[in-house]
């Protein structure tokens, strides 16, 4: 059974919101009454749903006996062994992802949202990685992103990278330079103001093959993987009404890699 969605953790399912399952047993989906004028999830009162207050919760859960992947820690991440050449990440294009050059992260699944920057909390950088939703009516173009490595142009399955969210302009010209990926203190966000060099800001990026879903090509999950730590997926939930990137472990959710148009 494939249900990937963004499902209700307390709030939605105390509250008797609709959950359905079609007649062949393979799409989990939400009431279209969920989510607000303003394309976020709202209580009855009208208020957003969060992870504040009630402790209401909205996570994204995927269902991950369709998924198979291998175990990251038996695999190697560098192609210093001469006789060892890691597959490339490849776009949806089928073209080998190349380091410094900006792509689109998205999803397949929940009508292809796309990753973007947003600023949270009025702080004085956009800091937040964030995932568009259309089924749920959160919609928008992707932010680029560019992918950071030293010793090669190419990027394979399992590298230590960086991830930064290619800005071009910006209001205050110190926030070009603090959008490097990073895993926040509250609840494992993801977030911006990482610092390339650092380990605690690695992640990688490995082929996800989606069984039920033969037709979707070049599929990948991202990993958080900081030094001497097993590492652990990348998905998403909801907090305060945003739709955030989230590191959880053993969870994986889908993403692809487009590449950016030039603007």
């Amino acid at each position: 059974m494939v249900a990937l969605i963004w499902a209700p953790v307390g709030g939605w399912a105390a509250m008797g919101l609709p959950l359905c399952f079609a007649p062949s047993g393979d799409l989990l989906c939400i009431s279209a009454a969920a989510v607000g004028d303003g394309g976020s999830p709202v209580r009855d009162g009208g208020s957003p749903v969060g992870m504040g207050g009630g402790g209401d919760t909205l996570c994204l859960v995927s269902f991950c006996q369709s998924f198979t992947w291998d175990n990251p820690i038996v695999l190697p991440t560098t192609t210093h062994d001469d006789n060892l050449v890691l597959p490339a990440v490849l776009d949806q294009d089928g073209d080998p992802v190349k380091i410094g050059k900006e792509y689109i992260i998205e999803t397949p699944i929940i009508e292809g949202g796309s990753v973007y920057l947003d600023n949270i909390g009025g702080h004085k950088c956009p800091n937040g990685a964030l995932l568009h939703i259309p089924s749920l009516g959160l919609t928008g173009d992707g932010t680029p992103v560019k992918f950071i490595l030293n010793d090669d142009l190419v990027l394979r399955e399992m590298y230590a990278i960086h991830i930064m969210f290619s800005v071009r302009t910006s209001s205050c010209t110190s926030c070009v330079n603090q959008t490097v990926w990073k895993v926040g203190d509250e609840k494992d966000f993801l977030v911006t103001g990482g610092t390339v060099g650092n380990e605690n800001t690695f992640f990688k990026i490995m082929k996800l093959e989606m069984e039920a879903l033969p037709d979707l090509k070049n599929v990948y999950k991202l990993l958080y993987c900081p030094p001497q730590l097993v590492c652990k997926d990348v998905n998403g939930g909801f907090d305060n009404g945003y739709p955030r990137l989230q590191v959880i472990e053993d969870d994986p959710f889908p993403f692809v890699f487009v590449k950016a148009k030039d603007v």
